[in-house]
């Protein structure tokens, strides 16, 4: 960036371009965005098993859905075998967690259950990456980050 930073009380206001400077984003996209808690979703959005919200969280695709136990689940919207969306964008119920493109097929906590054209050869280690999840009066919470303290710790 290469501006200097000098006495809070000489401050005025940043330089214009860190406002709109791709590598300012990149830089500061993790850090805000993908360690700490987001509120993405309300509870009345995810009522009946089946039940999912997408959100693009930064630039980072992740569906959160009710599973017939009443959990909330929440992953990143990518199949790990071409990165197609397993849910359509918005808000929907669907029984089944399937790519769009290759119709590979995961179960409720995301493990993979049928890879379309390797039969009984499907690959191990692809199964959906998990987002932490929590409900919290109503509203419904991400964090990315799998080291970040659970929610009720977090809020205090």
């Amino acid at each position: 960036m290469g501006d200097r930073v000098g006495p809070v009380e000489l401050a005025t206001t940043l330089p214009a371009r860190w406002y709109n400077d791709p590598g300012v984003w990149q830089r500061e996209r993790w850090p805000i965005f993908g360690s700490n808690w987001i509120h993405v979703a309300y509870d009345h959005q995810l009522r009946n098993p089946g039940d999912y919200v997408t959100e693009n969280l930064a630039g980072w695709p992740i569906f959160i859905r009710r599973n017939d136990d009443g959990t909330l689940r929440a992953f990143y919207n990518l199949c790990p075998h071409r990165a197609g969306p397993l849910v359509f964008e918005g808000e929907g119920c669907t029984r089944n967690l399937v790519c769009k493109y290759h119709g590979w097929a995961f179960n409720a906590d995301g493990q993979l259950l049928s890879a379309r054209d390797f039969g009984a050869d499907a690959p191990d280690g692809v199964d959906l990456t998990q987002v932490q999840v929590a409900s919290w009066r109503g509203m419904v919470w991400v964090c990315l980050s799998p080291t970040v303290a659970p929610l009720h710790e977090w809020l205090g």
